[in-house]
């Protein structure tokens, strides 16, 4: 991972948050499982690497897949939040799983009980 640009690491959080995405709606929880610790490991290497690269996933919040916005918004909360609430915001209107659980992480972070991967 050290190789890739943090452009690089973007392009591919957003493939994964996809698969994750389609997983989730299959109710396959092991291979959503896989796809979320994916997720983690490719933010967590982001974060590592400063603000800078975390505004790589930024673009993501405009993606037409409802779980791509998703997962780059509720992360991005921890160094964008005035980019990620109006997201998350708009999703939590949705009526479908991604919508709940939009407003689900919207009151976590509201109430500060929101973590974000190390």
């Amino acid at each position: 991972m050290e190789k890739k640009t943090s452009a690089e690491l973007a392009t591919e959080y957003g493939k994964t948050a996809q698969a994750w995405g389609r997983a989730m709606e299959a109710s396959r929880p092991s291979r959503a499982n896989a796809q979320f610790d994916e997720l983690a490991r490719l933010y967590r290497e982001l974060k590592r690497r400063g603000r800078d690269a975390l505004a790589n996933l930024l673009p993501l919040l405009d993606d037409e897949e409802p779980y791509v916005r998703f997962a780059a918004a509720a992360w991005l909360l921890e160094a964008f939040p005035e980019e990620a609430v109006p997201c998350l915001e708009r999703l939590s209107l949705l009526r479908s799983l991604v919508g709940v659980e939009a407003e689900r992480t919207l009151g976590e972070w509201r109430s500060g009980r929101m973590t974000f991967p190390e």
